[in-house]
């Protein structure tokens, strides 16, 4: 039952995320030429790599776990650290201030980035029907039991219970974001 309780209470936070932070992740590394979850020497995975950095990637709000996470990825993997701070709103600039802020006042070894929802495309390309040989989609979209829409290339599209449809629902996925007609 706390389980359950706990569960509940971290939702609404998983909610606000417009895009996962993975996508954000994915995005930059292909950029810097990094490679992606790394493990380091105590087990911990250093979201992104390069020749020089030890990059942590986290939404703006959590900037305080960034700065302890970034030092303890240079620390273990002997390269200087790096903050790729993703900002979902203008609001979530005061974040950006007070994480640099701090590095300059202890004097930190950390770099910060930052990458925002104007970085990203703001223009989804047009769905495109996929078919398979195990169930053929007979729609544009999947709806989920739920009564979520998703397109084609969504890691959701034609999977666990729904259906396929050539019209659109009102509910959209947060990860491919097909606007409604």
């Amino acid at each position: 039952m706390k389980k359950f309780i706990i569960l509940l209470g971290l939702l609404p936070l998983t909610l606000l995320a417009k895009l996962p932070e993975r996508y954000y992740q994915d995005k930059f590394a292909l950029e810097i030429n990094g490679e992606t979850e790394v493990v380091t020497g105590d087990g911990t995975r250093c979201d992104i790599l390069t020749e020089t950095h030890a990059i942590e990637v986290d939404f703006a709000r959590k900037w305080g776990e960034a700065i302890g996470q970034s030092l303890n990825y240079s620390f273990q993997l002997n390269r200087r650290a790096g903050i790729l701070l993703i900002l979902e709103s203008p609001s979530d600039r005061r974040h950006l201030i007070r994480v640099n802020s701090i590095i300059q006042n202890f004097n930190l070894p950390i770099d910060v980035w930052e990458i925002s929802a104007e970085d990203m495309p703001t223009e989804t390309p047009a769905p495109t029907t996929i078919e398979t040989s195990e169930s053929p989609v007979s729609g544009t979209y999947w709806i989920s039991s739920t009564g979520t829409t998703h397109v084609a290339g969504c890691r959701y599209f034609e999977k666990g219970k729904g259906q396929a449809s050539d019209t659109p629902t009102e509910k959209r996925c947060k990860l491919c974001s097909q606007p409604t007609n």
